[in-house]
């Protein structure tokens, strides 16, 4: 029978630790002290932990329980308890135990300088979008918006309405809006209206904004028009485009405007334009242009509950799974419709409400088929 040589350690020897050799038997693993003693330790129990700098000390001990230890350096016991029948349950279970020890020791911390890294980017790079959009002027927001305008147009299938019964009321909606942004801000608002089925509105960086026959044609009435064409007007001065392409382009790009590579980082910046129609807006955007959109509507005297009229009506399509496009690229509709009603109770009425003068209906009569 084959023995292995090794150390006991326990607390009742008088160094805590004794040499010994090492037996394996039908059902213990034995330790033989050389004063002729002998410590088992049952094989049904038996544990085996790796020790050491180089985890070379294959260390014995029963489960549950602190001492005995029966210690050695000598992997030809691990053979040996390949071999014996009730040798392999040890083994499965210290393979386990390595298996641990390993993402204790190696993936845990690498996880770890991952998440480290990812929590570091985010705080760094929120502060920096901020920084990186107050350096670049609104001029390449409006530069932005023309390079992208024809693609954007492309993508909703249709052409442009040039009809006035149909243009000049959706304008004299939305002037109201656009007079309460200062001119200094630098925006360019112009309004286009595109025949396509698509129930859609949207705002290009700079102010251009673009409605679709399909969302006119849905709309119940004017004001859930100017609802829809205040938040867009909201993501227009709020920057949201910008936002979401600096968050897209990389440090570098973000660095280069805050420390007053502004041309630099502008030029990068008009190489994503092609990217502008894939953007969806976030949560905390879509809930911003609400409530900036709200501001706008009370200042214009107009009706606040607009917008989300327009929402109500839509979110029923939504659940018939008949989703409109303004739904799918404006999100968290029942969260925005809560909001506004909300905001609007706590408003109260319009102080000075000034009534919509557009012929909603002759409007909806003159859209093209």
């Amino acid at each position: 029978m084959s023995r292995w040589p090794g150390k006991l350690l326990d607390a009742s020897s008088p160094e805590g630790r004794t040499d010994c050799e090492i037996e394996l038997r039908d059902d213990a693993l034995v330790a033989l002290l050389p004063e002729g003693r002998e410590v088992a330790l049952p094989l049904p129990t038996l544990a085996l932990q790796r020790q050491g700098y180089s985890r070379d000390i294959l260390a014995f001990h029963t489960a549950g329980t602190q001492q005995p230890w029966i210690t050695t350096r000598d992997p030809a016991i691990l053979a040996a308890l390949k071999q014996h029948p009730r040798g392999s349950g040890v083994l499965g279970q210290e393979r386990e135990q390595r298996w641990k020890s390993w993402v204790n020791y190696a993936v845990r911390p690498i996880a770890t300088c991952v998440v480290l890294a990812l929590v570091g980017t985010w705080f760094v790079l929120g502060p920096l979008v901020g920084l990186a959009l107050a350096a670049i002027p609104t001029s390449v927001d409006v530069k932005l918006g023309e390079v992208s305008f024809a693609s954007s147009l492309e993508q909703l299938g249709g052409t442009e309405v040039h009809d006035a019964r149909v243009v000049e009321p959706v304008r004299q909606l939305l002037e109201p809006l656009v007079a309460q942004v200062p001119k200094e801000h630098g925006y360019q608002f112009e309004l286009h209206v595109v025949r396509s089925d698509m129930v859609n509105a949207f705002a290009l960086p700079g102010g251009k904004l673009v409605v679709t026959t399909g969302l006119l044609r849905e709309a119940v009435s004017a004001e859930s028009v100017t609802g829809v064409l205040a938040h867009e007007v909201a993501h227009v001065t709020a920057r949201h485009s910008m936002r979401s392409l600096l968050k897209q382009v990389g440090l570098w790009a973000l660095m280069a405007a805050v420390f007053g590579d502004v041309s630099g980082a502008s030029a990068i910046i008009l190489q994503q334009a092609a990217s502008l129609s894939s953007l969806s807006f976030s949560r905390d955007m879509e809930l911003e242009a609400d409530r900036n959109g709200l501001e706008m509507l009370r200042t214009a005297g107009q009706d606040p509950q607009g917008l989300r009229v327009f929402l109500q009506s839509l979110s029923a399509q939504e659940k018939d799974l008949t989703l409109p496009a303004f739904l799918s690229t404006h999100p968290m509709t029942e969260e925005r419709i809560s909001t506004l009603e909300s905001l609007a109770d706590a408003q109260g009425p319009v102080t000075t409400p000034r009534p919509v003068t557009v012929d909603f209906k002759a409007l909806q009569a003159a859209l093209p088929e």
